[in-house]
This record gives C-alpha cells, structure tokens and sequence, in this order.
C-alpha cells in the first residue's frame, strides 16, 4: 500500500488569499493576543485544581468531569499551545516558550517544546517525508490499511504512531535545554 500522491501546490497559502479576498476584515483576526496567556494559567490551573479535587473521588465521577470538563479544557489547552508555537501569544520567544509549557503541566506527557520543533516544521515542509512529521509513516499505512476497524484503531492509538514518526525525520534536534526544562518543570505533576 502506497499513499496517494499530488503535484499540485501546497493550498494552504492560496486558500488564505482567497479568503483575505473575498473577506478581508479577516486580517483584523490575524496577529498575537497576549490575552490567551490569562488563558493558559487559567485553564491550567482550573485542570490542576479538578485533578485534585477528584483525587478521592469514585472513579464514575472522575470519568463524567472528564467528560464534561476535563476534554474541553485540554482542547483549549491544546489550541493554546499551538498559539504559542507560533509565537501568537508574545513577540517575545521566550515568553510564549514559557506560557507553551505552563499550558502543558495538565498533560499526561510534557511534549510543548517537542511539538514546536515539529509543528514548525511540518509548516515549512509540507509533504516531505523526512520532515514532516504529520504525514503517515509508510509502516502505518501498511499496519491499518483502509478499513474502518484499521482506521479507528489508527485513531485510538495516534499518540504513539505520532510518537514513532519522530524516528524518521530529519534535521530536527530530539533533545535541548527546552525539552529538557520542560520535562523538569511538569515532573512533580506526573505522579
């Protein structure tokens, strides 16, 4: 099994000007909002704070508020982090570095800095194999093929296809201080 192939251009670009055409007060939208840092402590504190809160608690309850609460806010938490890789929280790197990571502190795993190095990546080089880390590796595709229980399966373990993908890119460092501060920081949460 193969992955289909195209030789048309990346159409994310185009695809913005047509909408900044037809729409362009859709500009006004487009830049950095230092508010979403009052989001990020906000949320992750309200998602700390929950965890504690149900730490005694039956685990039907803790299911239901994960639910009901826990999935939105680590949605919001996500996004925010996306915000900051992009560095549309502050001008400045290092601040949106550290607020990525303050937005990571609820997550099972720290992985803020990690998904930076590869997120900006995958923006420059769309579609290349060796430095894109949102395309399907090869092996995946062979693994799940195309069938619905291949699919969802694919789904349900994405985190650790994602994670795998890692091995075959190029040119992106695995490890720094960043990762490393990281992983410091959100360990005393991980127990």
């Amino acid at each position: 099994m193969d992955f289909q192939y195209s030789d048309l251009p990346e159409p994310h670009k185009e695809r913005t000007k047509q909408i900044l055409k037809a729409h362009p007060e859709v500009r006004e939208l487009i830049g950095r909002n230092s508010f979403s840092a009052v989001l990020v402590v906000l949320i992750a504190a309200i998602q700390l704070v929950i965890a504690y809160l149900l730490s005694d608690q039956p685990w039907w309850i803790t299911i239901v508020t994960a639910f009901f609460i826990g999935a939105f806010a680590d949605h919001t938490l996500f996004v925010l982090i996306h915000e900051a890789s992009h560095n549309l929280i502050f001008k400045n790197r290092t601040l949106n570095t550290i607020f990525g990571i303050i937005a990571d502190l609820p997550k099972v795993v720290p992985s803020y800095v990690s998904f930076k190095s590869y997120h900006l990546k995958h923006h420059s080089f769309q579609g290349d194999y060796y430095l894109d880390a949102d395309l399907a590796s090869k092996w995946e595709a062979r693994i799940i093929g195309n069938t619905f229980i291949g699919k969802a399966l694919w789904e349900l373990f994405f985190p650790f296809f994602q994670a795998f993908r890692t091995m075959r890119l190029k040119e992106i460092e695995f490890m720094n201080t960043w990762v490393i501060i990281n992983w410091i920081v959100a360990l005393p949460l991980m127990r």
